[in-house]
């Protein structure tokens, strides 16, 4: 009696066989090895994704799961089903770190990413571009060291901004600065962060400790890089941020005015002349103070006539202020 080899008569069964499903099932994952390795994705892909949602799951080993895996996320990326690989590379992440493919899903899951952001095949579905998002969030969270997580950040953030999430995006690019802080994007990033805080102020006295926030991080922008590329960008929205926050107390300056409140009055416009003396709205109160035969400049080194020592972002939950 002749010793038959298994191989031999598999691949034999291979050629004649149209459906992987006339395939035993003891032998899915020897079967979409070889299919895989023939370049046959979408048999390979069948039977791997059989072998994990077989009713034997819990009988194979874990690295028999996260071979299988690996071959239906890496067919399912041959086939156009990028979804599907993001599901398949994210089970090896969580169930299998020690996986010697890990090392492979990280740039694989940039590339993936970069598709779903930006390829045209996914052009106006939103959400193709959350799994975008998920994609280069999955790398940066499973791969902080890598050279392309700050890369997957500034993706991130910039989708974030281009879709008008101005305060998603703010703390995506506050996030890359703070973790990344030699990154090429950092100096770009902290400019953005303020900028898109500032694009959240839709009319002056409106969210101003969102305005107080973006002065914070303008201020921190020239500080860091006093010589950046970036700095006359930096200088005009700090131009415009102190614009606004000075009409802000002006405003509310008013309101307290025509409440008969004086004491409120007093306070704003104290604020507005001491904090923002070049702005147009610092000069406006300056006048009225002094009409009112008050001088600002004693009434800044008295705290009871103003409340100068307050006008600082407000610390409240971390997804606020980072």
């Amino acid at each position: 009696m002749h010793t038959i080899n298994f191989v031999t008569v598999l691949l034999a069964a291979l050629c004649g066989c149209s459906s992987p499903d006339l395939l035993p099932d003891a032998d899915a994952m020897e079967s979409a090895r070889i299919y895989f390795e023939r370049g046959a994705h979408e048999e390979a892909a069948e039977l791997a994704d059989s072998v994990l949602v077989s009713e034997r799951e819990r009988l194979w080993s874990p690295e028999i799961l996260a071979d299988a895996a690996w071959i239906a996320a890496e067919s399912q990326v041959e086939l156009g089903l990028d979804v599907k690989a993001l599901k398949n590379y994210r089970r090896i992440l969580e169930t299998a770190p020690w996986s010697p493919n890990v090392v492979a899903i990280e740039r694989r899951l940039f590339e993936l990413g970069m598709r779903l952001l930006y390829d045209e095949r996914y052009g106006g579905f939103f959400d193709s571009r959350g799994r975008g998002v998920e994609v280069m969030t999955l790398l940066q969270v499973y791969f902080r060291h890598s050279d392309l997580a700050d890369d997957a950040l500034r993706h991130v953030a910039d989708h974030f901004a281009v879709v008008e999430e101005w305060f998603e995006a703010s703390l995506t690019y506050e996030q890359l600065v703070d973790e990344y802080p030699d990154s090429e994007w950092a100096e770009r990033a902290l400019w953005l962060a303020a900028h898109c805080r500032l694009e959240l102020v839709y009319a002056a006295g409106y969210n101003q400790n969102g305005m107080l926030k973006a002065q914070e991080l303008l201020r921190r922008s020239l500080r860091v890089h006093p010589r950046g590329v970036s700095k006359a960008d930096v200088e005009a929205d700090l131009i415009e941020c102190r614009e606004l926050l000075s009409a802000s107390h002006l405003i509310v300056g008013d309101f307290y005015a025509s409440r008969g409140s004086e004491q409120g009055e007093r306070l704003r416009l104290a604020n507005a002349a001491i904090l923002y003396p070049e702005t147009k709205s610092g000069m406006a109160a300056r006048e009225r103070l002094l009409a009112k035969g008050l001088d600002p400049g004693l009434m800044a080194i008295d705290p009871g006539l103003s409340s100068i020592d307050q006008d600082v972002p407000a610390r409240g939950p971390w997804s606020d202020n980072r």
